[in-house]
């Protein structure tokens, strides 16, 4: 797999080390599949069935969206970590958006202490944001829409009937998320 061109000058200082794209991946028997905002060309990814949702949306709703990348792939060869004091989290996917905002996103799939980790998220977000233009937070798909918490304080997001955006539970459509990073 080769790295598209409009991400070969990405890199993001983490954690006091520089991370950047490797310029090419082995993807032994990896399936191809169908991705045309994948980061790397041909898009050679296994995904859950969350995943490959929340990849399909991505593709979706990818006007103002340059790249998007899965990471913790099975290469393991180009993963990228936060660690906040003696704790190392992955996200799951990093997207950037053509105005330099980067997403990092932490799927909820239900295997995760996501308290810990929203709080880790936010705080890494908090401090590097002067340096890169971030967002994220955790990603949960409820009623077939994906929802974003932005919060340092994880509540799940619980299909009571009633789902609003804005509520006191800090949930977001994520489209509408997105959206407004471009108005700010």
């Amino acid at each position: 797999m080769r790295l598209k061109s409009s991400a070969k000058d990405f890199s993001i200082n983490i954690n006091g080390a520089s991370w950047k794209f490797i310029d090419s991946l082995v993807a032994k028997d990896i399936p191809q599949l169908n991705f045309k905002k994948y980061v790397y060309d041909p898009c050679q990814i296994e995904l859950t069935e969350l995943e490959n949702d929340f990849a399909q949306f991505l593709e979706e709703n990818s006007s103002d969206m340059l790249w998007w990348y899965k990471n913790s792939n099975q290469t393991h060869q180009n993963e990228i970590f936060i660690q906040y004091l003696n704790i190392k989290i992955s996200p799951d996917f990093m997207v950037m958006m053509e105005d330099g905002f980067l997403g990092l996103f932490i799927l909820d799939q239900n295997q995760r202490n996501l308290k810990d980790i929203a709080k880790i998220l936010q705080n890494f977000i908090k401090i590097y944001n002067s340096k890169h233009k971030l967002f994220g937070g955790i990603i949960t798909k409820c009623n077939d829409s994906f929802w974003i918490s932005d919060s340092s304080e994880y509540e799940e997001l619980i299909d009571d009937g009633i789902i609003q955006e804005n509520d006191e539970r800090k949930w977001y459509k994520l489209k509408t998320y997105i959206n407004n990073l471009n108005c700010e």
